[in-house]
């Protein structure tokens, strides 16, 4: 709890000031995007005022110089002012003035020449009849002034004069002045390399980054909130600087009130933490007491009973239950490695088993060598070879190849059993007897062939063995043309329930051991083939 006051508290500070910011930064573009398009439509107003100056037709025919001797210069100064007299004075936010250019272009007039510099004359001239802004400073004031050559237009390659429209500065100071940013706030007036323009102060300190967004700088002793907007008209920008600034003087009280209830939450938390704590403690306490008495061998210790349905007493309940689950688990595993010893004696003496019967056909072997019984040994040899193969050292699974060898000797013990009323024939792929196979699944599947498809009465058939890879998988089939088989029998004896008394047990244990390893698809199938009767499986190409 004391640590979500925390989180509570700062969440707020932090997004209460980040709020009050954004809404004191929107402000400032708010009043400094109106006051840019107020001074863009002004600006925009005193050039489309020269541009009308400049192709008044009484303007053009004052100054054309053909149309008057030199000696009169001032009157056709006086004619093209009394034009744009009568223009200007729908605009009295503006002055206009008007100079005539001889041949040389040198000004001339009365005394409307007497403030004007070469340098201005000189980029007004290299113009090429583009807008000349700037600043101009006079005894009578300051103002900005927008300029443009007068083309003769009857010859625009001859200049008759220039326009010049003022924009006064009180004009000036009215716009800046309304553009509000706080409490003190100053709004500068740049051309467009940067100068200071106007208000003219000394020691102004205007950063070098300021963009369209909000830019904080200053000293310890007080900060500055700086803005700057572009006037699309001339390239003039505005920048609005809100001194002594500090954004976070406006939530001063919300914040003491966010603190103030943050304390009283903090307290109210902090007590009922020791409360539920103490509520709590107390019973874990106790029962980790009891945990260590466990914990040091003493299990006879009695867990209480702790009454309710809290996760206290959820603890207790099941720490009880442990105890006692344990004593039965220690019971049993007690009885479970008494039996597991009987097992390993059972065990023992099953391995005496083999060897004996090893050893024992071992013998037989030996007596029919020395009697010439060379069927005899034969088939002694297969035996012993089937049943090391069936042991197989525990293993489970084997190459195709071992399986392969187990079966031809299981074969040749049953060629001799039915004085070979039987051929067989293999259609081995020779690529999968590398893979693996689980064992003891192909000599049931002859077996029941062999007894289901032939018999003992002289009659002569045929075993065929397939083992073929086909993409991913290897298929193993046993075909015969004996007895034709009883499918619908063969698909009741492998689909009887598991306690039920199987009619065909190798059948059944192979099916089983290949669903349960291989999976369902792997399972055994039974089908006619011509006059061949065909058992079949596929299992995975498995290294």
């Amino acid at each position: 709890m004391v640590f979500l006051t925390a989180v509570f508290v700062w969440y707020n500070l932090t997004s209460t000031q980040k709020i009050v910011e954004e809404e004191v930064y929107n402000s400032f573009y708010t009043s400094m995007d109106t006051g840019a398009a107020e001074l863009t439509s002004v600006f925009r107003d005193a050039r489309n005022l020269t541009l009308e100056l400049c192709a008044n037709t009484s303007v053009q025919r004052a100054l054309r110089q053909d149309d008057a001797a030199w000696q009169n210069e001032e009157q056709k100064i006086q004619t093209a002012r009394q034009s744009s007299e009568n223009l200007t004075r729908f605009f009295p936010t503006f002055n206009a003035e008007i100079y005539g250019l001889d041949a040389e272009h040198q000004l001339f007039g009365a005394d409307n020449t007497k403030n004007i510099s070469e340098e201005w004359l000189q980029a007004v001239l290299h113009a090429q009849g583009r807008f000349v802004w700037d600043y101009h400073y006079t005894e009578y004031g300051s103002s900005v002034r927008v300029s443009h050559l007068i083309y003769d237009e009857q010859n625009w390659e001859q200049p008759l004069g220039i326009v010049s429209v003022y924009v006064n500065s009180d004009y000036l100071r009215y716009a800046l002045n309304s553009i509000r940013l706080g409490n003190n706030t100053v709004v500068y007036l740049l051309d467009a390399k940067g100068n200071l323009l106007f208000p003219y102060e000394t020691g102004v300190s205007i950063p070098e980054n300021v963009g369209e967004t909000v830019t904080i700088a200053g000293s310890a002793s007080g900060r500055s909130a700086f803005v700057m907007r572009r006037l699309s008209v001339n390239g003039f920008r505005i920048v609005g600087e809100a001194r002594d600034f500090d954004a976070l003087k406006e939530i001063t009280a919300q914040r003491k009130t966010i603190l103030l209830l943050a304390l009283t939450a903090l307290t109210i938390s902090v007590l009922a933490a020791l409360l539920l704590t103490y509520h709590i403690s107390t019973p874990i306490l106790a029962l980790a007491n009891i945990m260590k008495k466990v914990g040091a061998g003493d299990f006879k210790v009695d867990v209480p009973v702790y009454k309710g349905h809290d996760e206290v007493a959820i603890l207790y309940s099941n720490f009880k239950n442990m105890l006692e689950m344990r004593e039965r688990l220690t019971e049993e595993v007690y009885g479970a490695k008494v039996r597991e010893k009987e097992a390993e004696l059972r065990t023992l003496q099953a391995q005496i088993n083999p060897h004996f019967l090893y050893n024992t056909l071992d013998s037989i072997n030996w007596m029919a060598v020395k009697y010439g019984a060379d069927d005899i040994e034969e088939m002694v040899t297969d035996l012993s070879q089937m049943l090391r193969y069936s042991l197989n050292n525990g293993v489970n699974q084997l190459k195709v190849s071992e399986e392969l060898t187990q079966i031809r000797c299981y074969l040749n013990i049953q060629q001799k059993r039915f004085s070979n009323s039987f051929s067989t024939s293999y259609e081995i792929d020779p690529e999968v007897l590398d893979y693996q196979v689980i064992k003891l699944l192909l000599q049931p599947l002859v077996e029941n062939a062999l007894l289901h498809g032939f018999d003992e009465s002289g009659q002569t058939g045929k075993l065929m063995l397939r083992v073929k890879k086909k993409e991913n998988n290897i298929e193993f089939s046993v075909l015969n043309n004996g007895n034709k088989m009883d499918l619908e029998r063969v698909k009741q004896a492998l689909q009887l329930p598991e306690d039920a008394k199987p009619t065909s047990y190798g059948l059944r244990n192979v099916n089983d051991r290949l669903v349960k390893y291989y999976g369902a698809e792997s399972g055994l199938q039974f089908s006619i083939e011509g006059d061949y009767s065909c058992a079949r499986f596929t299992i995975p190409a498995q290294l």
